[in-house]
């Protein structure tokens, strides 16, 4: 089977898989026209069109990103499935969240930039994770992994996902509950996935319910987030900050507020990024492909009516 691959995965030596490296800035070789697999770590819609359409043959797509909105959009064929990646972002993304916190609760970026000023300055009043109550908005397998990490520092989580109930002790809500719960919140951390159920989510009803001590923490899509009402509500005080790893568009224009707020804190959409990524790329993919070639059920289908 002839499998196109994203330029720069370097993916193991399979029996039965031959790779065609595929560049977003070369011309697409002649092998594509008999590929069946796409293994796709990228998020250039043009580059995926053209891949489609110079691939009549294809029949599944595997992408390595964390989410698949970026494919979905180019309303694939029925007969085309589509592959997540399960346990390939969920330890990196939680990290950076981690990072995010511990960086909002210890006042980190106001050291750096008092650092790059040169001025010796005590910031009060420093925090803690612990004891701290953060809501987990899209409760997943990234959201699992964050909350068993806040739980160990002592945090009390809560999740919010379609259906409520509890998840390893940890107790799940819908959204129909948010006017019970956001008022205590001390972090919403969002890991949405870009669906049109959740597009612009986190609005103005929702910012007026949080408390002034609150951060909003964004490792998920940016689309979630009605920037003008975020925006409005961290300028007039509405909220205690935002860390946003992602937002809309990428990258922020130069003169965007976000930019020069000591309460924000921006990261350039890395949440996902290491130096062990390319060894978890291969051995996912190991796992996954050796899974096609003997006949067992890839793992990952993205159900596209729920788009993800």
């Amino acid at each position: 089977m002839k499998v196109m691959v994203s330029g720069h995965v370097e993916l193991p030596a399979l029996s039965g898989m031959e790779w065609i490296k595929v560049h977003p800035d070369r011309p697409l070789p002649p092998e594509v026209q008999e590929a069946e697999g796409l293994v796709l770590w990228t998020l250039n819609r043009d580059f995926v069109r053209r891949l489609l359409e110079a691939a009549p043959n294809l029949r599944w797509i595997q992408t390595l990103t964390a989410g698949v909105d970026h494919v979905l959009a180019m309303n694939l064929p029925e007969h085309i499935d589509l592959y997540r990646a399960p346990n390939l972002h969920e330890e990196l993304v939680t990290e950076h969240t981690l990072a995010l916190l511990l960086s909002i609760a210890r006042k980190l970026h106001v050291l750096r930039d008092q650092q790059r000023e040169g001025r010796w300055f005590v910031p009060h009043p420093f925090g803690s994770i612990h004891s701290k109550h953060v809501l987990i908005w899209g409760y997943g397998n990234i959201g699992r992994s964050l909350a068993q990490v806040l739980q160990v520092l002592g945090a009390r989580v809560t999740g919010v996902r379609t259906s409520a109930g509890l998840d390893d002790e940890v107790p799940i809500i819908t959204t129909a509950d948010f006017e019970r719960v956001l008022p205590e919140v001390d972090h919403l951390v969002m890991v949405l996935p870009s669906t049109p159920d959740t597009r612009g989510v986190l609005n103005q009803k929702v910012l007026d319910l949080l408390p002034e001590r609150c951060w909003v923490v964004n490792v998920g899509r940016g689309d979630a987030v009605n920037q003008p009402d975020l925006l409005q509500a961290l300028q007039k005080g509405q909220i205690a900050g935002a860390a946003l790893d992602v937002m809309t568009p990428e990258p922020l224009p130069a003169d965007h507020p976000f930019w020069s707020m000591e309460n924000v804190i921006l990261t350039p959409h890395v949440a996902s990024q290491s130096d062990r990524l390319q060894t978890k790329m291969r051995e996912f993919m190991l796992e996954n492909l050796g899974r096609l070639s003997s006949g067992e059920p890839m793992l990952g289908r993205i159900e596209r009516s729920r788009g993800y």
